[in-house]
């Protein structure tokens, strides 16, 4: 399993994010990505099996950047968490039909529980492929 961790900012959100990232995935399945056209790049190189991708778009107009890209997510399983409480911006975030959405602002608590339920059916789903 690799988890996509799309963020430019350097603010305390992705730091805090970062921490609960790390408490749940081993350092070595994290790839931080820093763009758009980096995380281009990421997906089409990498099979989708076992992908989850964590979005952190500083700005509306980096989301636009990441939407460009819906077609070539597949089935990947996206967290989302976006850059302000504006109705136009969070319409525009569920065009990546994510399984979930939070706010750059949040503990990111939720965001914890949502990744550990996704490793976990990762994980199982995997075991179930070796027997």
């Amino acid at each position: 399993m690799t988890v996509f961790f799309l963020s430019d900012s350097k603010n305390e959100a992705k730091k805090l994010l970062l921490r609960v990232l790390d408490m749940i995935i081993p350092k070595n399945k994290i790839t931080v990505i820093k763009n758009a056209g980096e995380l281009e790049y990421h997906l089409r190189k990498q099979l989708h099996d076992n992908i989850i991708a964590v979005l952190v778009p500083a700005n509306r107009s980096e989301l636009t950047d990441i939407i460009a890209l819906k077609n070539i997510f597949g089935d990947i399983p996206i967290i989302l968490i976006i850059p302000d409480r504006e109705n136009d911006t969070i319409a525009l975030g569920y065009k990546l039909r994510p399984r979930f959405i939070t706010y750059a602002d949040s503990d990111f608590l939720d965001v914890a529980a949502v990744l550990m339920k996704m490793k976990n059916k990762m994980e199982d789903k995997e075991g179930a492929y070796e027997r």
